[in-house]
């Protein structure tokens, strides 16, 4: 089963992510509020893939996703900002627009990373 985690700052939002990529078939090794957490997180576990919520409290979740793909774990930016609005240095990446259906973070989940980039993957 594919496995990741989950930076974001709001925790009902979190709650919701959680049960989303449950029951698509994820792992949640752990979730995390802030920078500090979300680097302890990386230091403790090696997630296929972190959701990151782009705009933290008082930060970016930049650095995290630097130092995820710094290690191989794929990334997927969340955000309640319009397009115009997300940080350039999130080009290239997958963005989803918060809110969001169990559907689009499915569809989202599968054109980014399919099974075999993941090991066996959901579904198996």
């Amino acid at each position: 089963m594919p496995t990741l985690i989950i930076v974001e700052d709001e925790a009902l939002i979190a709650i919701s992510i959680e049960q989303m990529v449950t029951e698509l078939g994820w792992t949640v090794l752990g979730i995390a509020r802030d920078l500090p957490r979300a680097n302890a997180l990386l230091d403790a576990t090696r997630p296929d893939l972190a959701i990151l919520d782009i705009q933290l409290v008082g930060a970016t979740s930049i650095p995290v996703a630097q130092r995820c793909l710094a290690t191989g774990t794929a990334v997927l930016f969340t955000t309640g900002y319009l397009a115009a609005d997300i940080p350039p240095e999130c080009a290239g990446y997958p963005v989803l627009a918060k809110p969001f259906s169990l559907e689009q973070l499915r569809a989202c989940l599968e054109q980014a990373f399919p099974v075999e980039t993941l090991g066996q993957g959901a579904g198996e």
